[in-house]
């Protein structure tokens, strides 16, 4: 996603979900628990419900993190003489 939405500074943020990390375990977690609960209801993972709710979950966090990112971004100004000409510090 980062190379689709290039910011300034967005060469250091690291990919969060890298093989091996911690959102890429909880990611992988998530993903088993919704292959065990449509193995107990006697469907696949592609049930209609199962990807509602999961659906709904990653929507969910899309936007509350989305939110968090604008309530942080109101709270900042311009850095001054700062080696990155687009960096924004809290006041």
């Amino acid at each position: 996603i980062l190379e689709e939405y290039r910011v300034p500074l967005s060469h250091i943020v690291r990919h969060e979900f890298r093989p091996g990390s911690k959102a890429s375990r909880i990611w992988q977690r998530a993903g088993d628990a919704r292959e065990r609960i449509a193995r107990r209801l006697g469907t696949d993972d592609e049930d209609p419900d199962l990807l509602a709710m999961v659906e709904s979950y990653e929507e969910l966090q899309e936007y509350m993190c989305r939110r968090c990112y604008e309530y942080g971004k109101l709270g900042l100004r311009p850095a001054r003489d700062s080696l990155f000409p687009n960096l924004y510090t809290f006041p």
